[in-house]
């Protein structure tokens, strides 16, 4: 394991650990769930007046990990499995693609135009009525699915 080395690091001034999972990637079979086309998602936005954009906080540390033996590496002090899905693994943007995809279908948001990319949500709504309305109507169902939502960008 090693410590997160982007150059511009955290903007919270945190460390974030990664493991190198090149070796498992190779002999995980793909998960050929579809991604979203960034060019097909922006075609939407021209049809709202008043957008929000939501990050889920640490997405894919929302989603339990199965396999947690696959997860597994080794420090100085002990060796360590993930409970939640990490960073690193080939599957991870596909399964949790899938998961927000089942959020954004949910009943409760049939009226509600939302755009989901990963571990970003972007609320569209044609009035600032209906935009007051339909963050009611996303949070309430974040609440129910127990995904969480963070205000600040990290």
């Amino acid at each position: 394991m090693c410590l997160g080395t982007s150059p511009s690091g955290n903007s919270n001034g945190t460390y974030r650990g990664c493991v190198d999972y090149r070796k498992l990637n190779t002999i995980t079979k793909t998960n050929s769930y579809p991604m979203p086309r960034i060019g097909e998602l922006h075609q939407y936005t021209n049809k709202g007046c008043v957008m929000t954009s939501i990050d889920l906080r640490n997405g894919y540390r929302q989603v339990m990990t199965l396999d947690r033996d696959k997860t597994a590496f080794v420090t100085a002090f002990d060796t360590y499995r993930f409970k939640q899905m990490p960073f690193g693994l080939k599957n991870a943007p596909p399964t949790f693609q899938r998961l927000t995809d089942r959020f954004r279908a949910g009943v409760s948001l049939q009226d509600v135009t939302i755009l989901d990319y990963l571990d970003d949500l972007l609320v569209i709504s044609d009035s600032f009525d209906k935009y007051l309305l339909d963050l009611r109507a996303v949070f309430n169902r974040l609440i129910q699915a127990f995904i969480q939502a963070t205000s600040k960008q990290t």
